[in-house]
């Protein structure tokens, strides 16, 4: 039997909250849920991850800049409140004297946002994933992709970028094909 796949329109935000921690390992990798709705900037989801790493994931029905400052700001309000948390959640203690990770921002936006690539680059703990929401047979499913590439943006109609016109093989260690290719993809 096949499987009837669509795109549904964002939902509320309630319901986007419930699909989010309904797909909560998808997300974290194997997650904890801990606060389904932080009482912080943007009521983001509080989890702990397999590394016990405090996740915190920030998102907006309808506007990706919101969903990332108030994420941003609810990280920093988190780490002023680490032994707080601690406290409150006692799962995140872990061994004695042992310090938590740096916490981890997962944003979710419904489009992709510009800088992403660049703001992401690097050990920062954050993550920016576009989501989009699906009907699977009747119900409603939620599909998290990375961020878009340059040539993916310009297909979805983003602002077109500007190329680098030098050869990107300079600096290669490349294959005779490879090296063609790239020749040809970039005269």
């Amino acid at each position: 039997m096949a499987r009837q796949i669509r795109h549904e329109p964002v939902p509320s935000e309630p319901a986007l909250r419930d699909l989010i921690v309904a797909s909560l390992d998808s997300l974290a990798g194997p997650a904890t849920l801990l606060d389904a709705e932080l009482p912080c900037a943007g009521r983001p989801v509080l989890a702990l991850d397999a590394a016990r790493r405090l996740t915190l994931i920030s998102f907006d029905p309808e506007d990706g800049i919101e969903a990332l400052l108030s994420g941003l700001t609810a990280w920093d309000e988190m780490r002023a409140a680490g032994p707080w948390l601690q406290k409150l959640y006692p799962v995140t203690a872990g061994e004695p004297g042992a310090p938590l990770l740096p916490p981890q921002l997962i944003v979710l936006t419904p489009t992709p946002l510009p800088g992403t690539n660049l703001i992401t680059a690097g050990e920062s703990g954050l993550k920016i994933l576009r989501f989009r929401v699906l009907s699977v047979d009747g119900q409603a499913a939620l599909l998290v992709e990375p961020p878009a590439q340059p040539s993916a943006a310009l297909s979805a109609g983003g602002p077109p970028l500007t190329q680098n016109r030098t050869t990107p093989t300079a600096d290669l260690d490349l294959t005779a094909e490879e090296a063609a290719f790239l020749a040809s993809a970039y005269p």
